[in-house]
C-alpha cells in the first residue's frame, strides 16, 4: 500500500515515486530547451536597474610581439573614459540616469587563442555591457563569432576586407585594408598624368611583396583586380611572403627585374624594414615605395634614413585640430586634447592606433545614449545607425557591412620625412587643409 504522497508513475515498465518523476521531467525539460535555457542564463545580462557602472571589455596584445599596439590601445581607451567620466559620465535614459564607464582590460599577449579566452570570460564572468576588438584581423578573427554567440557589441580596428563579408551582425570595424591604398595610386595616377612629369619618372609598373594574411591578400587582390586595372597600372611583378619572414633577397632583385617603377609592400613594420634593409643592401631603386603599416608609428623612424620617403596611409593629421561635442553631458574633445592627455598619462605620443580607439569609445557612449538603454539589441541598432565628427575631421558611419563608410573618411597619402612623417596627399578634403607637406617624388637615391 502506497502512502497518498507517493503516488506511483510508470516509467516504461518501472514504476516511480511523483518526486522522481518529476525530476526526471526537469532533466528531460533542460535537456530539450537547453540552447533556450543557454540564452537565458548566459546571454540575456541581468537586470539593470541596480547598474553602476558601464563596463567596457578589452582584449589587448599588451605583451608579445604587438606589444606596442596594446601600449596605444591601452592608453587610447583610458584617455576616452577618463574625458566622458569627468564630464558625467553617459546617460541611460531607461535607467534615469548617467553612468561611469570602467575599462576591463586583459593581454592576449599577441595569441589569437588567448584572445577567444578572454572575451569569454570579459562576457560570461566579467558581465561587459560592450567589448573593443583585439588588434588587428587575424586575433579579431578569431574574436568575431565569440560575439555573435554572445550576441555582445564591439567595435573593432581590424581591416582586411574579408571579415567584413562573413556576415557578422555584432560586430563593427573601421577602414577596409583595401581603402588604404588609394590616395597613394591616386597621387601616383596624378603624376603619370602631368604632361610635366618626364616619361622616365612615371610610375607605371607596379611590384607587391604581400604578406600571406588576411590583410596582405586583400590588398593584394585590391590592387590586382580592381585598382590596377581602373587606374592605368601594369603589375609586373607579385609575390606572397610568410609572417617572419628574413630573406627578401630574391623578391627584391625579381622585382627590379621586371622594371618595377614602384613598390607596394602589403605587410607590417617588421618584414617592410628588413625588405628596404635589403633593397639598400642590394642597391636596388624604386622611384617610390608604399608601406601598408609602419610609416605612421613612432617606432618608424628607427629606421633612420633606410625609412626615409616611404609613402603610407592615414586617418589621422597630428598637426590638425578638430573639435567636437558629445553625450547630454556636452563632453567637449578636441585633437589636441587628447594628444595631451595620452602624453600626459604615458610619457608617450600618440599615433593614429591610439587616436583611433579613443575615437572608438566615444562612439560607444554615443550609441549607448542613443540607445537609452545597456539592452544589446539597441545598442548594437543604435551602432548601425551612428553618425558621429571624429578628431580626423572626419564622420564616423558604418555601411551596410559594419565597416567604416569611405566616403565619410578617406585615408589620406603621408610620407617620411628625417624629422617624421606628414600628411602629403590629397591638398583639402571637403573644404579643409589635409596635406601638411609637399610629397618628394621620385624618391630621393
Amino acid at each position: 500500500m502506497t502512502r497518498k504522497n507517493e503516488v506511483n508513475w510508470l516509467i516504461g515498465d518501472k514504476a516511480v515515486t511523483k518526486i522522481q518523476a518529476l525530476v526526471i521531467a526537469v532533466i528531460i525539460i533542460v535537456a530539450a530547451f537547453g540552447s533556450t535555457a543557454y540564452y537565458y542564463l548566459v546571454i540575456v545580462p541581468v537586470s539593470t536597474q541596480g547598474k553602476t557602472e558601464i563596463l567596457i571589455g578589452a582584449d589587448e596584445p599588451l605583451t608579445g610581439a604587438w606589444a606596442s599596439v596594446g601600449f596605444q590601445y591601452k592608453g587610447g581607451m583610458e584617455v576616452a573614459i577618463d574625458m566622458i567620466n569627468e564630464a558625467g559620465g553617459v546617460y541611460v535614459a531607461e535607467l534615469g540616469r548617467s553612468l561611469p564607464m570602467r575599462l576591463i582590460i586583459y593581454d592576449d599577449m599577441s595569441d589569437a587563442s588567448k584572445s577567444v579566452t578572454n572575451y569569454e570570460k570579459l562576457i560570461t564572468i566579467d558581465k561587459v555591457d560592450v567589448c573593443h576588438g583585439p588588434y588587428g584581423s587575424i586575433l579579431t578573427k578569431a574574436a568575431l563569432p565569440v560575439m555573435e554567440r554572445y550576441e555582445m557589441p564591439m567595435i573593432h580596428s581590424a581591416t582586411a576586407d574579408s571579415l567584413f563579408e562573413l556576415g557578422y551582425k555584432w560586430s563593427f570595424g573601421s577602414f577596409r585594408t583595401s581603402q588604404y591604398i588609394v590616395q597613394y595610386l591616386e597621387l601616383l595616377k596624378k603624376i603619370n598624368e602631368d604632361p610635366n612629369v618626364p616619361a622616365e619618372n612615371k610610375s607605371i609598373n607596379l611590384a607587391i611583396l604581400y604578406e600571406d594574411s588576411d590583410v596582405g591578400i586583400s590588398l593584394y587582390e585590391a590592387i590586382t583586380k580592381k585598382f590596377a586595372p581602373s587606374m592605368g597600372f601594369n603589375v609586373v611583378y607579385t609575390e606572397r611572403y610568410v609572417l617572419g619572414a628574413t630573406d627578401f633577397v630574391a623578391q627584391l632583385s625579381k622585382a627590379r627585374d621586371a622594371r618595377t617603377d614602384s613598390l607596394i609592400i602589403a605587410g607590417r613594420l617588421g618584414e617592410a624594414a628588413t625588405i628596404l634593409r635589403q633593397r639598400l643592401q642590394l642597391n636596388i631603386y624604386f622611384k617610390s615605395i608604399y608601406v601598408h603599416v609602419g610609416p605612421t608609428m613612432p617606432d618608424w623612424m628607427n629606421l633612420g634614413e633606410t625609412g626615409w620617403y616611404v609613402y603610407g596611409a592615414s586617418y589621422y593629421v597630428p598637426s590638425k585640430n578638430f573639435e567636437g561635442t558629445i553625450l547630454k553631458s556636452r563632453m567637449n574633445w578636441s585633437t589636441f586634447e587628447i594628444q595631451r592627455r595620452f602624453l600626459e598619462k604615458t610619457g608617450k605620443a600618440i599615433d593614429d592606433r591610439g587616436i583611433n580607439v579613443a575615437m572608438h569609445i566615444f562612439a560607444l557612449a554615443v550609441a549607448i545614449e542613443n540607445a537609452g538603454s545597456l539592452d544589446r539589441y539597441k545598442v548594437r541598432d543604435a551602432l548601425a545607425n551612428i553618425k558621429m565628427f571624429t578628431p580626423f575631421g572626419t564622420y564616423l558611419v558604418f555601411d551596410d557591412k559594419n565597416a567604416w563608410a569611405p566616403e565619410y573618411s578617406p585615408l589620406w597619402c603621408c610620407q617620411v620625412f628625417p624629422d617624421g612623417t606628414y600628411v602629403v596627399y590629397p591638398k583639402t578634403w571637403d573644404g579643409v587643409q589635409i596635406a601638411e607637406r609637399s610629397f618628394v617624388y621620385p624618391m630621393p637615391r
